[in-house]
């Protein structure tokens, strides 16, 4: 098994926090729904013709739309043929963006296995109603609810042969193709200001406004030993050692929407 992952904006986190050696590939400045899709068929060549993979997992942007996926097939078709799509949703904010972003309308529609996940921060009566929205959506996904991503690959992976497969599934010729930028999402670098602190770190972030809802990055901070990997979502944030030498400029990118107009600077 092989993966590509596909970071949006022009650094990616995960290439420093997921150890797979040369069997795991990183394609970012970019989005493999939007910008990147000839890199994407040259990234599944390079995977298959050096390992000859089973199966290669597409790890998206959370901002990828998979109508648009679809619709690069005949790129790619000769190479690889798509199995099926698995979309997350965060139970903290899905009712939220569902009522909000037709991009993430758009992925609940296209999965064909709905996996809800942090069940365990949420109300029973929110997941209940998460649920039923996600329903409306999507009547015909399997539908898995978890906690911290604990979910058996089992539930996701057949044990099926390459002729058990489905053939490559045709675009929705009705959905109008919807990318981030038209929603005016995008994702910001910022550098990491010097002598930063735990707690200065956390003043900043808690002073970050409503629209950004995504941040992550690795660290170097004055009073911790070792480069540190920052990963947030919304108002909830956590720190971990990275656990490995980190030779680059410390950093930190914010997603979210309408960023230009937020003017974001690091540390103040």
């Amino acid at each position: 098994m092989a993966i590509i992952q596909n970071e949006l904006g022009a650094t990616g986190v995960d290439e420093y926090v997921i150890d797979g050696g040369d069997t795991v590939l990183s394609l970012d400045e970019g989005c493999v729904c939007c910008s990147l899709a000839g890199s994407l068929a040259s990234g599944i060549k390079r995977l298959t013709e050096r390992f000859h993979p089973e199966r290669i997992i597409l790890e998206t942007s959370g901002l990828a739309n998979p109508v648009n996926l679809l619709a690069t097939q005949d790129t790619w078709a000769d190479l690889a043929r798509l199995e099926m799509v698995v979309t997350v949703i965060d139970a903290v904010h899905g009712l939220d963006m569902l009522a909000t972003s037709d991009i993430a309308r758009d992925q609940v529609r296209s999965g064909d296995v709905l996996v809800i996940n942090k069940c365990d921060l949420v109300d029973p009566l929110v997941l209940d109603t998460l649920r039923s929205r996600l329903r409306e959506r999507n009547p015909r996904a399997p539908m898995v609810t978890t906690d911290h991503g604990q979910l058996h690959p089992g539930l996701l992976f057949d044990a099926g042969t390459d002729d058990d497969l489905p053939p490559s599934r045709p675009a929705a010729p009705l959905l109008r193709r919807r990318n981030h930028e038209d929603e005016a999402f995008s994702a910001v670098r910022l550098a990491q200001p010097t002598d930063l602190t735990r707690e200065a770190l956390a003043r900043w972030l808690d002073a970050l406004p409503p629209d950004v809802f995504r941040v992550k990055g690795v660290l170097r901070l004055a009073d911790a030993d070792g480069p540190q990997v920052l990963q947030g979502v919304g108002q909830r944030w956590e720190l971990s050692p990275l656990g490995r030498p980190f030779a680059d400029e410390p950093f930190l990118v914010c997603i979210g929407r309408n960023l230009a107009e937020a003017q974001l600077s690091f540390g103040e």
